[in-house]
């Protein structure tokens, strides 16, 4: 079982995600809608990969990417965003993203076998 973490201010998102990825019976998925709270959880828990919203209110995916990056080296980040451009891809392949994402989903099966992919699921 893969421990996944899920951040996003969406709680909508989280939600279905959550559920969704859950009964895969190979994740065992958690979320958080405020960043700050999920980089604290980090410290007390070990996560496999981390799926996380670019665009936040307090924070930006991308500076959770390079702290979990610096703080938790094997721990794998997919970049997820609605609000997608050439920039932010650029970024995020400069930045070592392990997968992105856009909104809204192809469906949820894609976004389950990105996480697979990422964790080497078959």
């Amino acid at each position: 079982m893969k421990n996944v973490m899920i951040i996003d201010d969406e709680i909508e998102i989280t939600d279905i995600l959550q559920r969704y990825l859950n009964r895969s019976g190979k994740l065992e998925v958690v979320s958080f809608s405020n960043p700050d709270s999920a980089l604290e959880n980090m410290k007390r828990n070990q996560y496999d990969l981390v799926l996380c919203d670019i665009m936040m209110p307090t924070t930006d995916g991308f500076d959770i990417l390079k702290e979990i990056k610096q703080n938790y080296p094997s721990t794998k980040v997919i970049l997820m965003t609605a609000y997608n451009t050439y920039k932010k891809q650029e970024k995020a392949q400069e930045q070592q993203v392990d997968g992105y994402i856009t909104k809204p989903f192809h469906s949820m099966q894609d976004v389950q076998n990105s996480i697979f992919e990422s964790l080497r699921i078959s």
